[in-house]
């Protein structure tokens, strides 16, 4: 018995998905009807997760591409500067 799997264990997600899902047979919902609105439930909920992580990530990519640009820019510059030294 100890080594028993655990299949029906709750999870905050599948708690919540089984409230939603049971009152709405009890009240003569269609299967396609329900899990048309939980597929928008998470899609909602997806949407809002890379929302937030695009805004977290943002201001990490504008340094690493001003990185980038200053970087460029002064792999131009310097050689034209050295070689404008020589002339004189």
């Amino acid at each position: 018995m100890a080594n028993r799997p655990r299949c029906g264990r709750a999870t905050a997600q599948g708690s919540a998905l089984s409230l939603a899902v049971v009152p709405r047979t009890a009240r003569g919902f269609t299967l396609a009807e329900i899990l048309t609105d939980v597929s928008e439930f998470y899609d909602r909920q997806l949407k809002a997760t890379i929302k937030s992580v695009t805004a977290a990530i943002e201001p990490l990519m504008i340094i690493l591409m001003g990185g980038i640009v200053a970087f460029i820019a002064s792999s131009i510059l310097l050689p034209i500067y050295k070689m404008s030294q020589l002339v004189k």
